[in-house]
């Protein structure tokens, strides 16, 4: 369905009617083939928090090379370190760079988060049963006192 959506916003008639009516006119991503199986620019990875792992030798083996001062084509986000709320704050200023305002990410960049699963510290405060809520004491007509 995109990309026949991407097909008509190409035409004239599909430029005009997403220009008129303010549809979002979509940019051709690059997609992964036999012919052309890499990416095309560096691999850009960030962590967030304090992380134990280390993920470097495990990227080095995808074949992409780091990203410099280029775009880069895909993101690594490594938030394995991040353990409250407050620790989301170092995942925002990692990744704003990379995507929010700024050109170093490519058109048709990629990006990936690693993280651990939450514990929940403290059990959610249970609401008290309420007699006005139970089946009995609804009043199945409308006649009142």
């Amino acid at each position: 369905m995109a990309d026949r959506y991407l097909r008509f916003t190409g035409t004239a008639p599909g430029r005009f009617l997403t220009r008129r009516l303010g549809l979002p006119r979509p940019a051709a991503l690059t997609r992964w083939s036999p012919e052309r199986p890499a990416l095309d620019g560096g691999l850009r990875h960030l962590t967030a928090g304090r992380s134990g792992l280390d993920l470097a030798p495990v990227l080095a083996r995808t074949g992409i090379g780091p990203a410099g001062s280029d775009r880069a084509a895909a993101v690594v986000l490594d938030a394995s370190g991040v353990r409250d709320v407050e620790g989301l704050a170092e995942v925002h200023a990692a990744l704003y760079p990379a995507y929010g305002h700024s050109p170093r990410a490519g058109a048709c960049s990629c990006s990936a988060r690693r993280s651990t699963r939450p514990t929940i510290t403290r059990p959610p405060p249970s609401r008290p049963w309420r007699a006005s809520r139970a089946p009995s004491a609804r009043r199945s007509g409308g006649a009142g006192p």
